[in-house]
């Protein structure tokens, strides 16, 4: 193990003033001796493995006694240590230890980081692991074909630019804040999705009447045939399909109550095929095989579009609410309703006569669009919160890039005092 260097004196090679390039080994403790935790056999430990692990997040972890633990992986962790992945495909699995309790091991495929007190700051050199230059180095040292893997000894020998301890203190401080309110955003969107699920089966199921509608009888039976024109889409056929080559989309773009635009391919279409499969807005497509049902309304991201044979076309045959029977679709789906529906050969698949067969609520016209507007509302709101997500972790990948190559200084003493 290397001497602890002396970071404020260490020339700056490729770094900015005062920041040098040093191992990893020199600044931290990988999988140090005294890890291994000595204890009754029948004391029970939370268990981290990386499948655990997401991006930084802790997802889940199982409680084992210790004997039953992994002799390898009786490791027992305390605050501040950073849990490096080295397996692929879990190699963003990476972990930073920021809670007191010491119940905790974790697997051997994690190398166990821990910084050396007054040296390295446990946050700035977790941050630097989700960088490009980590990453880089690891995918150079990855050796086996069945599951690619780094050793601790490579562990040791990543290099990363540091600077002054106060410095390091800053710049974690800073991309604490950042990833604090993307987890903040993270908790509101799933309590959101949650709400939402109640209310769209609330509502579905009459649970609850919206107070228009609270004298209203009962709803009236009806099929999916009766109320809609069914049509699959286009057999894709590179020998047979002939003619203009027009925009297509399949089972992929169609996700839960909207189209993804960007999955979006080509195919040669003859004069009548483009009169059959033509989308026009409103239309819904539901999925044939895949996520059985998944469902979204075409709402014409594109001028002129196609869509295949992986999807079924329904079209209002009155005055039935297409919206409302996409919102049926996603609550029968995720309760598993239209598992009966599914038929079973080597794919799973929902065929046109299955799909006209099932039964669905007609409430009247009104109380359709009421219905639709208050889930359509929570799907925005949903929407609008996740959209701010994919902003903020935008700012945050920059403000990682810039903080941890030492483009953007930190005013120090304002930053640490904050």
């Amino acid at each position: 193990m290397s001497t602890t260097p002396d970071i404020a004196q260490a020339p700056a090679k490729f770094c900015p003033a005062g920041w040098t390039e040093l191992r990893l080994d020199e600044i931290a403790d990988v999988d140090p001796d005294n890890l291994s935790a000595s204890t009754s056999p029948d004391y029970v430990f939370k268990y981290i493995s990386l499948d655990d692990v997401d991006h930084g997040q802790l997802t889940a972890y199982r409680e084992l006694r210790f004997r039953d633990a992994p002799s390898r992986a009786r490791r027992r962790l305390q605050m501040g240590d950073v849990l490096l992945a080295t397996v692929r495909p879990n190699l963003l699995s990476h972990l930073l230890v920021a809670w007191p309790d010491s119940d905790w091991v974790c697997s051997t495929g994690f190398a166990v980081t821990r910084c050396r007190e007054g040296i390295a700051v446990p946050g700035f050199v977790y941050a630097h692991l989700f960088g490009a230059e980590i990453r880089r180095q690891i995918d150079r040292l990855l050796t086996g074909s069945n599951y690619p893997a780094i050793s601790s000894d490579d562990v040791r020998s990543l290099v990363i630019s540091v600077p002054p301890y106060d410095e390091q203190l800053a710049i974690a401080g800073v991309l604490s804040d950042a990833e604090n309110a993307i987890a903040a955003l993270s908790r509101l969107i799933d309590k959101k999705q949650a709400m939402r699920r109640g209310v769209l089966q609330q509502l579905l199921t009459r649970a609850i009447r919206l107070p228009a509608f609270a004298r209203d009888g009962d709803w009236r039976l009806s099929t999916v045939g009766a109320q809609f024109d069914i049509q699959l889409g286009k057999m894709l056929d590179a020998a047979r399909n002939l003619g203009e080559l027009k925009p297509y989309i399949g089972n992929r773009a169609v996700q839960w109550n909207r189209i993804d635009a960007s999955a979006v391919g080509y195919v040669r279409l003859s004069a009548r095929d483009m009169e059959r499969f033509e989308l026009k807005r409103g239309d819904l497509l539901i999925c044939e095989g895949g996520e059985i049902g998944r469902a979204a309304l075409w709402d014409a991201p594109l001028e002129e579009c196609y869509y295949q044979k992986a999807l079924h076309r329904l079209r209002p045959r009155g005055t039935y609410n297409a919206r409302f029977l996409m919102y049926l679709f996603e609550f029968w789906a995720r309760s598993g309703r239209l598992d009966q529906y599914v038929t079973q050969t080597s794919i799973a698949h929902l065929v046109k006569e299955k799909l006209e067969a099932i039964q669905i609520p007609v409430p009247n016209e009104d109380e359709q669009e009421a219905i639709v507007s208050v889930l359509a509302d929570a799907a925005t709101e949903i929407r609008v919160l996740e959209e701010r997500r994919t902003k903020n972790e935008a700012l945050k990948q920059g403000m990682m890039q810039a903080l941890l190559s030492g483009r953007v200084r930190l005013p120090i003493s304002e930053a640490v005092a904050a």
